[in-house]
């Protein structure tokens, strides 16, 4: 009692020091944990491994998370809610033309828009809310497709080019999935990879928000499938930006110290360890095995809806091997691992990591008795809501299900089952950026977000003309 009243005063304690002061951080951290380890070697006859567990705990999730569930909170509040749904679905047009104004402000010097001589909008009609300059944006940059920037893109990535599309450096060439056509690269500065962060964020938050019987919790832990890389195994453009997928941005782009810590919070597994896994397959494999040792995972996400089945196949498939990982609090026992992973070292640290989770959760007897549990269910012919009698506790599951993914929503559904609520992807994205917002979490449909990119629009009759 004595240790959960203290653990919950400091907690929010340093909590009101994060909001002021980061340069607070550091010593925060550090006077929490000292006070939490005399607590501990105090009241409980522990071991070592078991009081790295607790302070981690604590750390990470007392701390950070909150942190965390704070920020989106104001984003949710304020940008999401005021300035999203009041000023920005209010008028839309007036909103979007204000982003216009402002990208060009910003770029208006940069190779693309000089050789169109564009100026920037600085004239409003305060009357009629319009910018004069709209009429001369359309008719120096006609609607365009990605051939009217290629040779612009490769000014970046042959010569490595500055100031090309935009003043901000380029921290990622992303590249498309080639769905509508030959892959593209698509700049993007590490500004613009934070405010999508940000703004997925509020998403999931709103999420959570939306369905009444769910309170989050800082012990709360989520499932979000994530993939990584090593650095030095990107392809680079010549000044060593590195090429890759948006599901990469992670292991491309480095994180200052708060954040990387702040997004730790929320993975299962660390991510420097994650991105040292080179085979997807087994990558997958292994984030299961944490999510399977965890009871109390309360979101299960994974982006695309096919990779989102291909999570429950290893589930089915590896289901044995699984529980005896858990059982064992090492890898020996996977299939994947051995034959996919060569380094010894990556192998143990992936043990070790496992095995600071059981304990945490109490160890040899719950080790035995969540293998047996998985086990069981998994031997059951009908996977209906397995997703459920997995994870109990499981409040939302959460994919991609826009598009040609529809097609795979009953199957998912049945894996949910009928108590546990399937929702869609918060944010409607791209490789080239973000164009919508899901409006509540009963529904498939998006409200498009003016205040990300500026959209043209083409009456339907003048489709085939515009072609």
């Amino acid at each position: 009692m004595l240790y959960s009243y203290l653990e919950v005063m400091l907690s929010n304690i340093l909590f009101v020091f994060l909001q002021d002061k980061e340069s607070f951080l550091l010593f925060s951290l550090l006077v929490a944990s000292i006070i939490v380890l005399i607590i501990i070697i105090i009241h409980y006859d522990l071991s070592f491994l078991y009081i790295k567990c607790v302070i981690r705990r604590f750390i990470l999730i007392h701390v950070f998370k909150r942190l965390l569930d704070l920020g989106s909170r104001i984003t949710d509040s304020k940008i999401v809610s005021a300035s999203f749904g009041q000023k920005a679905l209010c008028d839309i047009q007036m909103t979007n033309n204000t982003l216009l104004a402002k990208i060009l402000q910003n770029n208006h010097s940069c190779a693309f828009y000089r050789d169109r001589s564009i100026s920037f909008l600085s004239f409003c009609d305060r009357k009629t809310g319009e910018y004069e300059s709209i009429d001369e944006f359309q008719e120096k940059v006609p609607l365009t497709t990605y051939e009217d920037y290629h040779s612009y893109v490769n000014r970046i990535v042959e010569n490595g080019e500055q100031n090309v599309l935009t003043p901000n450096k380029i921290a990622y060439l992303v590249t498309s999935s080639g769905t509508t056509g030959r892959k593209k690269m698509i700049p993007r500065s590490a500004s613009t990879i934070k405010s999508s962060m940000m703004l997925s964020h509020a998403g999931f938050s709103k999420i959570l928000m939306s369905l009444p019987s769910v309170s989050s919790s800082p012990k709360h832990k989520s499932f979000v499938l994530i993939s990584g890389k090593r650095l030095e195994l990107f392809q680079k453009c010549k000044n060593g930006t590195p090429i890759g997928p948006l599901s990469l941005w992670r292991s491309a782009i480095p994180c200052n110290f708060i954040m990387k810590l702040a997004l730790n919070s929320y993975d299962l597994l660390s991510y420097d360890l994650i991105k040292e896994i080179q085979d997807f397959e087994t990558s997958t494999c292994v984030q299961l095995v944490f999510a399977l040792t965890i009871p109390d995972i309360y979101r299960y996400v994974v982006l695309f809806a096919p990779s989102f089945i291909h999570t429950i196949k290893i589930i089915e498939k590896y289901s044995e091997e699984i529980s005896l990982c858990i059982i064992n609090a090492n890898f020996d026992h996977s299939s994947l691992v051995q034959n996919n992973i060569t380094d010894l070292q990556l192998k143990i640290q992936l043990g070790q990591a496992l095995k600071e989770v059981t304990v945490e959760y109490g160890g040899l007897k719950y080790q035995r008795e969540r293998a047996e549990q998985i086990r069981i269910e998994c031997m059951k012919k009908d996977n209906s809501g397995i997703l459920h009698r997995l994870w109990p506790n499981l409040a939302y599951a959460c994919t991609g299900l826009g598009g040609s993914f529809a097609i795979h929503r009953d199957e998912i559904q049945r894996y949910c089952g009928k108590r546990l609520p399937l929702i869609n992807l918060p944010i409607y994205s791209g490789s080239e950026g973000m164009f919508g917002f899901l409006v509540n979490s009963h529904t498939d449909e998006y409200f498009l977000l003016p205040t990300y990119a500026f959209f043209e629009f083409i009456d339907e009759e003048d489709i085939c003309q515009v072609k």
